[in-house]
């Protein structure tokens, strides 16, 4: 019967496996649709609404998701408006734009956006598995062919790239394989004569949507020329005219390029990395190092150099090898040779093409070592399926693998053993974010600041800098730091400036030292001070200073836990006593105080913490005199360690003089002088518990006359 038939058995499976591929790309949650391939489907609306892709259209209408004047995928040419700076996908996608709208989807609100790219490019790594096994069976039995076909796909940069997103790839592959499929049948003479329009409309569309498909011209010319029915003069002239017109367009200012710069050969060839550096990151570095991603293609380089003599068709291998030659020298000495923030060699993805060709040949061939060959391309193939459709498109931890560090500021992360991308976790990436900043740790030095993107702590338990601050990411963060040009026979004044998701009440350690309990209050930043004898610093290495946060949890809007807004940390000496304090002697006011106003400094909380300086001679007994006034009626008890000095009822008719004895004999150190305030409250329209407003502070011989 007629489904009994090989040929109809091979298609359904072809096909079953097509889908297999299609929902693999399609169901899997790690997503880079706002990557460099975002815009193109916004661009393609504009060309089938309007007819042009200025994206200027849209400017002014509303449900536009997208910065027109500042997002890096946009190009302003001259005094035109906003383009897109790849015209291939745009143009490409309108069909599928276009039922898009009629399905209700409108491409200026990123989520259709997003979902049609989720769908695009999982038929893309559809279509570039059946057109796989097609150029496969021209060289090979039906099961090799579509175990070769499986393993160049689900192993390679392929389609843990097209399946995240709707890349430049996702459409220029296809059309590079086609083109491909062509050039095959042509060689095994299938074909006649090549329909060259054909040849000229698969390489030019490849061309306008992914640039380096200009290499597989090359590896095109380079096949044409050894063809001997070919007349030889046709195809010279035609390679002349191709470089002559590179030339030309490498030479033109970018103002005069027919197509915008994304196309500029500059921009291919570009002699901004050392050879030797890029060849070894794209080949061998452990994060972006093609044979070690796709180390599958060891047996077959293997196989084609031990079997060079025997292999068939080697006009095919001469084009595979110009084409990968020429893609892996120029990609090699780019600027940004690594691809930015990208999962592995996704800039050498298309080198699978060719790398598929040639595998094809040399399993075509009777290699010396076959089996063994063939034994270890099937080993080594299942790391790299784990890799690429495993890690690649299951573990969003692999994407995060670029950021914090920022690999495009530290591509010395590339070449890092000991955290390569493709085994990325959460604790993995936590612990070399811990190991990346203790290598580049400063000294924390008196006056010195500790910001949060600065390099003079450790951050353990947060995420990344938003701004000027960092929020805490569980519930006992932890900042490291290495305290240097400490006295151990002083004492100084740990400054914490922070914010907090609504009240959160902060518990701090250092080593271990509990150092009381403080109160936030709202996302404004407040510091809060403690004293710290120098002998808890000057020990050599780190000090750990743990954070409790018990009440952190997720905000409204936000699934992270939350808990402080992380400012500045710094070591202060102890200010020097001038014999009165006043609003604005920052150092002096410890905790549960706002900033200095005008003229005064309004307590926060409950109770506020002073400095207390050293008096000399301590055995004489003095007074503590307060200028202070209460925001309405307030209770003030003030106590020293553990013993109240005085209490005092403010009645909240301006300012007040409250003067508290201090014995004879207090040691001559710094103290904390604590006020309780048990009737402060909040004002409306101020989120702050008020109880005085501080204006000054002095200490008197006991006995001194008032005023």
């Amino acid at each position: 019967m007629p489904y009994r038939s090989p040929t109809v058995r091979l298609a359904v499976l072809a096909l079953a496996l097509a889908a297999g591929v299609f929902a693999l790309a399609y169901l899997q949650p790690t997503s880079a649709t706002d990557s460099d391939g975002a815009i193109a489907l916004l661009a393609a609306q504009a060309l089938l609404e309007h007819r042009t892709l200025d994206l200027e259209v849209y400017r002014h209408q509303d449900g536009l998701a997208y910065d027109l004047d500042h997002d890096y995928r946009l190009r302003r040419r001259g005094d035109g408006g906003t383009y897109y700076n790849n015209l291939g996908v745009p143009i490409l996608s309108v069909p599928a734009v276009a039922a898009a709208r009629l399905a209700g989807l409108d491409m200026r609100r990123q989520e259709d956006e997003q979902a049609l790219q989720e769908l695009l490019s999982a038929l893309a790594c559809a279509a570039v598995f059946l057109l796989l096994v097609r150029l496969g069976l021209l060289l090979l039995p039906p099961r090799p062919a579509l175990v070769t076909a499986l393993v160049t796909l689900l192993g390679s940069s392929l389609i843990s790239t097209m399946a995240t997103g709707l890349w430049s790839l996702d459409y220029a592959a296809p059309l590079m394989l086609a083109a491909l499929v062509h050039v095959v049948r042509w060689e095994l003479g299938q074909l006649r004569r090549p329909c060259w329009a054909c040849l000229g409309l698969l390489a030019a569309a490849a061309f306008l949507c992914r640039p380096t498909a200009a290499f597989l011209l090359l590896g095109l010319t380079a096949y044409a020329l050894t063809r001997r029915r070919l007349p030889r003069r046709r195809a010279v002239a035609a390679a002349a005219a191709a470089g002559l017109l590179l030339l030309v367009l490498a030479l033109l200012p970018e103002g005069l390029l027919p197509l915008p710069r994304y196309y500029s050969p500059s921009r291919l060839i570009s002699w901004q990395t050392p050879l030797g550096l890029g060849l070894f990151g794209h080949l061998l570095s452990p994060s972006r190092g093609l044979l070690i991603w796709s180390p599958f293609l060891l047996p077959v380089l293997a196989g084609a150099v031990a079997g060079r003599r025997r292999l068939e068709h080697r006009r095919l291998v001469l084009m595979a090898a110009v084409w990968a030659a020429c893609h892996l020298l120029f990609a090699s000495t780019k600027g940004m040779w690594w691809g930015g923030h990208s999962y592995g060699p996704r800039l050498m993805a298309e080198l699978m093409l060719p790398a598929f060709l040639l595998t094809a040949l040399v399993a075509r061939a009777a290699v010396p070592g076959r089996r063994p060959l063939a034994a270890a391309y099937l080993l080594l193939s299942l790391p790299a399926i784990a890799v690429h459709s495993g890690q690649g498109l299951f573990n969003e931890a692999t994407q995060r693998w670029n950021q914090h560090p920022d690999v495009d500021r530290h591509p010395e992360m590339i070449f890092a053993w000991r955290y390569p991308q493709f085994l990325a976790s959460t604790a993995r990436l936590r612990q070399r974010q811990i190991d990346w900043q203790r290598a580049h740790l400063e000294p924390l030095r008196p006056g010195d600041v500790l910001l949060p993107a600065g390099r003079r702590g450790i951050f353990v338990g947060w995420w990344p800098p938003e701004g000027d601050w960092r929020w805490s990411a569980t519930r006992r963060p932890a900042i490291r730091f290495r305290p240097a040009g400490i006295d151990a026979g002083a004492r100084y004044l740990l400054s914490l400036r922070a914010g907090a998701l609504g009240e959160q009440w902060l518990i701090p350690a250092l080593d271990g030292r509990p150092l009381g309990r403080r109160r936030f209050a709202g996302f404004a930043p407040r510091t809060e001070r403690f004293l710290i004898p120098g002998s808890w610093l000057a020990a050599p290495g780190e000090r750990v200073l743990d954070l409790g946060l018990p009440g952190a949890r997720p905000a409204a809007r936000d699934p992270r836990l939350l808990g402080l807004s992380f400012h500045a940390l710094s070591i202060d000496p102890l200010p020097p006593w001038k014999g009165a304090i006043t609003y604005a002697d920052d150092l002096f006011f410890l905790s549960g105080w706002s900033t200095a106003e005008d003229g005064w400094r309004w307590s926060d909380g409950h109770r506020a913490r002073l400095l207390l300086p050293p008096r000399e001679p301590a055995s004489s007994a003095a007074e503590l005199v307060l200028r202070a006034a209460g925001f309405g009626r307030q209770r003030l008890s003030v106590r020293l360690e553990r013993s109240v000095l005085c209490r005092h009822q403010l009645h909240g008719e301006g300012v007040e003089e409250v003067r508290c004895p201090l014995p004879a004999g207090r040691p001559a150190q710094p103290a904390e002088l604590v006020l309780e305030l048990p009737d402060a409250a909040a004002s409306a329209g101020d989120p702050r518990l008020l109880g005085i407003a501080l204006y000054a502070a002095r200490l008197l011989p006991a006995g001194a006359p008032q005023g």
